[in-house]
């Protein structure tokens, strides 16, 4: 079974200082230490349909395999270690075995953006990788007032 984990704060700050520029309108510390708080109370929990086809910044939603995984690599013009990344959800036992450890990817929920409340804030690839995968991937939801 894959082990979901939630990373530091810290881990994903550059991510977590571009939301805040976009959503904020620049780079206001006591947004980010907002924000820090809001995921420092989120908690891990499955990544639902609804949300995941309405995502922002994220294309995963239409991967149906690896081609489709790579396409949307080069569209975004990422380069990533994908077998790092397939690692992470085999682990190092036996093939199918999934007994990986996976860092969940961060989703921010800003109600007052509708229709685009839940934005991608770090782990496309991991979230791609799931789809491709055909698995239903957890994710860190950190819930704000912006």
């Amino acid at each position: 079974m894959i082990r979901w984990t939630k990373t530091r704060f810290e881990d994903e700050i550059a991510e977590f200082k571009r939301v805040v520029i976009e959503f904020v309108g620049d780079d206001d510390k006591d947004s980010l230490n907002y924000l820090k708080s809001e995921y420092a109370k989120s908690k891990i929990t499955d990544l639902q349909d609804n949300v995941w086809k309405i995502l922002q910044n994220s294309g995963s939603w239409k991967v149906n395999s690896f081609n489709d995984l790579f396409k949307n690599m080069k569209k975004d013009n990422v380069k990533r270690d994908v077998s790092r990344i397939m690692t992470q959800f085999i682990g190092k036992g036996a093939v199918n075995d999934w007994s990986g450890k996976v860092e969940c990817p961060i989703i921010l929920l800003a109600p007052g953006n509708k229709p685009y409340h839940y934005n991608l804030i770090a782990g496309n690839t991991r979230l791609t990788a799931a789809r491709a995968l055909g698995i239903r991937p957890k994710v860190v939801i950190v819930r704000t007032d912006w």
